[in-house]
């Protein structure tokens, strides 16, 4: 009933503040050159939120965003893609609206957005 969807909502909310927590640090580690350490630390995180989101509702560009960032900490990573990932975890942990004009919707859209040059 109600509680059970209270209780799934909740977990939601806790997922996304997770993830964006994972996002800001991981980000942190690769912007002060420790590459192996963010990778190292996006995969065991990964691993142990997947566990927690099992069957969750609308977790999969959370699922995919971790993914996808595993896969570039490891090395330098500074694009717009970086940026806006960064952005939107933190703006997401302090509950702030994003106001700016463009803004990605998701974590995947902000990943997929090109280095402008």
């Amino acid at each position: 009933g109600a509680s059970a969807a209270r209780d799934i909502a909740l977990a939601v909310r806790a997922a996304g503040l997770w993830h964006a927590s994972i996002v800001t640090r991981a980000l942190e580690l690769n912007e002060r050159g420790e590459h192996e350490r963010a990778e190292r630390f996006v995969r065991r995180a990964r691993r142990d939120f997947k566990a927690y989101v099992a069957g969750l509702p609308g977790v999969a560009d959370l699922l995919e965003s971790l993914r996808q960032i595993q896969y570039r900490v490891g090395s330098e990573w500074r694009t717009s893609a970086h940026r806006e990932a960064y952005v939107m975890a933190r703006k997401y942990l302090f509950i702030k609206e994003d106001l700016r004009s463009y803004k990605p919707g998701t974590y995947v859209d902000a990943l997929s957005i090109e280095e402008k040059r």
